[in-house]
């Protein structure tokens, strides 16, 4: 099912989706968690010599990273990528460096702004590697949202009006609020709980059902899709 081999270098803003992103490729792509270092996360494909190497190096309180930030970020996640690309002896063109935030309110103009922001931070450190952006349309929860058929367990059953609603909606990303939205119908036990909605919802997402409501999700499955998955097979 993996594609052999490759080292993916997620850089992330948040906790969030960090967990998410971990648990996706654990549960739905065939990787096993293989440790940390400090703020990253090593995880390999239990199929072949593919590995996934998963960042969350914070960000400041205004929600995003200045040029400054990014720049030692992108540095100290080189000087990583180069390490697993030596240990495992593969070449600069078997690595791919993803980036994933949030919108931010921003207007569609500002979101290409974002992205080109990054991808000239981020090509000063991965000049050789191969580079993409990829921005939930609200926040990350979006996703969660586009991937629940609203009958798991982890949502609030009293809550059934709004579920149903959510349940017929076309277009998660177009939800203003998702975080707040997910907040509103999780049982006590996620409501609040960033990390651990991370962790449940990439653990238990529809991948078919997201890609159907959430045309960015569609995007970033699809690029998962393309490096891990191995087709040649079918």
């Amino acid at each position: 099912m993996i594609k052999n081999p490759i080292v993916i270098l997620f850089i992330l803003e948040d906790a969030t989706t960090r967990e998410f992103v971990k648990s996706l490729l654990i549960s739905h792509y065939g990787f096993t968690d293989a440790g940390s270092k400090n703020e990253y996360f090593l995880i390999k494909s239990t199929s072949s010599d593919s590995y996934a190497v998963i960042g969350h190096p914070g960000s400041n309180s205004s929600g995003g990273w200045n040029e400054m930030e990014k720049s030692r970020i992108y540095r100290k996640a080189r000087l990583l990528l180069n390490s697993k690309i030596s240990m495992y002896g593969l070449a600069s063109h078997q690595a791919e460096v993803i980036l994933i935030s949030d919108r931010d309110s921003l207007s569609e103009g500002d979101i290409e702004k974002r992205k080109q922001a990054f991808l000239n931070a981020c090509n000063s450190a991965f000049a050789d590697i191969n580079q993409s952006v990829h921005i939930a349309k609200q926040e990350v929860e979006s996703w969660f949202l586009a991937g629940s058929t609203f009958e798991e367990d982890c949502f609030d059953a009293s809550k059934d009006v709004e579920l149903t609603r959510l349940r017929a909606l076309q277009d998660t990303d177009e939800i203003p609020d998702p975080k707040g939205v997910l907040d509103e119908i999780l049982t006590a036990e996620y409501c609040g709980q960033r990390i651990g909605q991370g962790q449940l919802f990439g653990g238990q997402i529809n991948i078919e059902l997201a890609c159907s409501k959430s045309p960015s999700f569609k995007i970033f499955i699809e690029h998962i899709n393309n490096l891990c998955v191995d087709n040649s097979e079918e």
